[in-house]
């Protein structure tokens, strides 16, 4: 039988919203049911039937009940929801076969293949139809240790902790003092982007600087108050060029690693390039786990000396609890994707699989590019955000 069946009647047209009130007003007695069926446009017996039996079910029913019952399709419905928030959701297969076990198990009488032991195509597209709250989605990949690491114990003991640290180092008042720092890679290849292209068409293509390039590790950090600090640029290569930091915003820093990642030695520099930004004082920093932040004594002293306490995230929770992760480098990544889109349609020549074109991007949507929001003391060369310094004579505190 075709899926896609088209109604032979007008029966059952109703609305359950007009069947409701019709039936609500014949319980109140302001009408009898013959009146209220020609004022509503809707069945006389229809009416009677929902005003007798007193049950607060509209929505009209026509056809045969579905192969498990609709009693059976709720909870089967309430368990399928149930799986998915846990991390197990189950396939268009997986519910076929379900089905199939399920009325077996139970002797309900069906029509699915026995042969391959599973409910039909055509019964799970009814099924989604009639459950319209239902969708099929393309899941993302979660691994066991991160679904592991996010239970209801250890976030609370991180959230205790870090209200404990606070309170204690008087950060509760002091959103300006509280900073997140977190890496994300660009790839120095632009992506294809969805275009308009003719219906039908098999192949459509769009112009990349490359098949495959290279990935530039950006540093970034930002206060609780929305201050960031700004950013630090790390490219794979063993010789610094002049030109790999032409239109890098200002006050950014560019450093040279063998993988293009960051190790203890970077993130130490990135460190200092920190401290010489955040406010004056006492800093709580979140960090992730990650080797080169919390296992280099390197790190953990400068960070000691210099006031700036580390606070570290749980094991396999910074996809949900990183603040730049959750907020921030989602739409980075968009706009620096149109950014090299733009270059790529409006240089095609110089738009090169090239570290040199990498920054001017980045300043066109990292940073607003003026630098008016940071000025650098003309006595220390410390460089300050005007809301946590008042300059005075281009002269910061300490040098006043």
């Amino acid at each position: 039988m075709p899926f896609h069946y088209k109604r032979k009647t007008t029966r059952a047209s109703w609305s359950p919203d007009i069947m409701r009130h019709a039936v609500e007003v014949v319980r109140r007695g302001e009408m009898g049911v013959k009146r209220a069926a020609k004022l509503y446009s809707v069945p006389v017996s229809t009416l009677r039937d929902k005003v007798r039996s007193n049950s607060n079910e509209f929505t009209p029913k026509l056809g045969r009940n579905p192969t498990l019952g609709r009693e059976f399709e709720a909870d089967l419905v309430k368990y399928l929801v149930k799986m998915e928030a846990r991390g197990f959701g189950l396939t268009r297969a997986d519910i076929r076969r379900l089905t199939f076990q399920f009325s077996e198990r139970n002797g309900i009488a069906h029509t699915f293949n026995k042969q391959y032991g599973h409910a039909g195509v055509y019964w799970l597209k009814g099924f989604m139809k009639r459950h319209p709250n239902l969708s099929i989605r393309k899941a993302e990949g979660l691994s066991r240790a991160r679904a592991m690491g996010m239970n209801r114990q250890q976030v609370s003991s991180y959230f205790d902790k870090l209200e404990e640290t606070m309170t204690k180092e008087g950060f509760l008042d002091k959103p300006t003092h509280i900073y997140n720092v977190d890496e994300t890679g660009l790839q120095l290849v632009n992506k294809a982007s969805d275009v308009v292209a003719l219906k039908g068409r098999k192949s459509v293509v769009s112009i990349t600087t490359a098949e495959k390039g290279e990935t530039v590790t950006v540093v970034g950090c930002c206060s609780a108050s929305g201050l960031y600090i700004p950013p630090y640029v790390v490219m794979k290569g063993k010789r610094m060029k002049d030109e790999y930091s032409d239109g890098l915003p200002p006050g950014s820093k560019l450093s040279l690693s063998d993988t293009g990642y960051i190790n203890s030695d970077l993130f130490l520099d990135w460190l200092k390039h920190f401290r010489s930004f955040a406010c004056p004082g006492k800093v709580l920093l979140l960090v992730d786990g990650h080797a080169s932040h919390a296992k280099s004594v390197a790190v953990l002293d400068y960070a000691r000396d210099k006031d700036i306490i580390m606070f570290c995230l749980p094991p396999h929770t910074t996809k949900y609890l990183q603040p730049l992760d959750r907020s921030v480098y989602k739409p980075l990544k968009v706009f620096y994707q149109h950014a090299t889109h733009k270059f790529v349609r409006s240089q095609p020549k110089e738009a090169e699989n090239d570290p040199n074109n990498f920054c001017g991007l980045c300043s066109g949507f990292f940073y607003n590019g003026d630098g008016e929001e940071w000025v650098e003391c003309s006595e220390c060369s410390v460089w300050f955000h005007v809301d946590c310094m008042d300059m005075v004579g281009g002269r910061c505190d300490d040098c006043q």
